[in-house]
């Protein structure tokens, strides 16, 4: 399993250096004047606010390795000796350190708490928005017994167990066919790691077919895919998505670009109802329903989303977005002006020509008048 592992591993963002020393506690420095009460509404937003003040060291001081070995023993029903237990264990830290290296690969982050639930006793997970200049994504947090022990882009589909899950399901197949080699499927997340989508299709073609299809390969063709729309799929995938039209969130931009707009939504229902209620995938929903021609539809979910969420500026973006098209320009006027007013956003010339839309829009008197009062 190490060497599948070191094979997966080695192809993966890289990981940050190992070290001996202790975490701070960043937490607890946070809440030190005001404590609260373990999973608390409370102890989730200042995780989220020691997240925005200290990234990946303030995840590292949640983590607690035995606590996640003692996890994977319960989620695959392991009964391990202490030489098993010590080689999972060197698997799983390298696993996580292979996941923290992705999440933070973005300077600029803003993390927000959104939901939390009991999974099962012991177990509580919660969620989290995660916003960069790349785009967005929602986070499932896992812990057990105060400790984080899994970490899931809900999204994607992929987090630190899923990774496990690979490695397992490759060591399996290798010790099924002892001849077969799996650099390909190393090359695969290389070329995924470097952006070199073209690569990476050849190596996918090259996988053995049970890989072809893991959560952890699908999302990486998905991410290749939303970064490059024109790029030619592979025939596999093509057939895949065809006669099996999965649904997950995952697949929500193949299904959107191929106007197969039912299936896109389905994609997003299957979000928890505190993620979908989230102002962020409100706009997400509005977008897709002005795409189905819901034009009403979109605007009353964006209207929505600002009386729900009043100090958050994207049901205001989305509504901008669909005044604009809609050429409800007294509408769009307004909407600009709230968002000077409250997020200190403006607007120029040059952001509003690139689309069609918006050279109509920076013709008319509101845009005239918008000008003249931020000026």
């Amino acid at each position: 399993m190490l060497s599948c592992l070191g094979l997966l591993l080695s192809a993966c963002a890289s990981a940050p250096q190992s070290s001996n020393t202790s975490q701070p506690a960043v937490l607890a420095s946070v809440t030190k004047d005001s404590p609260v009460a373990l999973y608390s509404g409370r102890y989730f937003v200042n995780f989220a606010a020691a997240l925005n003040q200290h990234g990946e060291t303030a995840l590292r001081g949640r983590l607690d390795l035995q606590k996640s070995l003692d996890y994977l023993e319960q989620q695959y029903q392991l009964s391990l000796n202490t030489q098993q237990r010590e080689g999972l264990a060197s698997t799983y830290s390298a696993i996580i350190d292979s996941t923290l290296a992705a999440l933070f690969n973005s300077r600029e982050q803003q993390w927000k708490y959104i939901a939390s639930e009991q999974s099962s006793e012991p177990i509580m997970v919660s969620y989290y928005r995660l916003v960069t200049k790349q785009g967005y994504a929602y986070y499932r947090f896992t812990w057990f017994e105060g400790a984080i022990v899994d970490m899931f882009n809900l999204n994607s589909g992929v987090g630190a167990q899923d990774t496990f899950d690979l490695v397992v399901d490759m060591d399996s197949y290798q010790r099924q066919h002892p001849q077969q080699r799996l650099e390909r499927l190393g090359d695969f997340f290389n070329y995924m790691r470097q952006a070199n989508y073209t690569q990476l299709m050849f190596a996918y073609n090259d996988l053995p077919k049970p890989l072809k299809f893991h959560d952890m390969v699908l999302s990486g063709i998905m991410q290749a895919y939303t970064d490059n729309p024109q790029m030619v799929l592979p025939a596999p995938f093509v057939i895949y998505m065809q006669k099996q039209q999965p649904i997950h969130p995952r697949f929500f931009a193949y299904y959107y670009n191929q106007q197969q707009y039912q299936l896109a939504e389905a994609c997003l229902r299957v979000l928890p109802k505190s993620v979908l209620a989230d102002v962020r995938m409100q706009m997400e929903l509005a977008e897709l329903y002005r795409a189905k021609g819901e034009q009403a539809q979109a605007e009353a979910l964006l209207v929505e989303g600002i009386l729900n969420f009043p100090d958050e500026s994207f049901a205001y973006l989305g509504l901008l977005d669909s005044s604009i098209t809609a050429g409800e320009y007294q509408q769009a006027e307004l909407v600009l002006k709230v968002l000077y007013d409250r997020f200190a956003l403006a607007f120029s010339r040059s952001d509003f020509v690139a689309f069609k839309a918006g050279r109509d829009f920076v013709k008319s008197q509101q845009y005239q008048r918008y000008q003249n009062y931020i000026d």
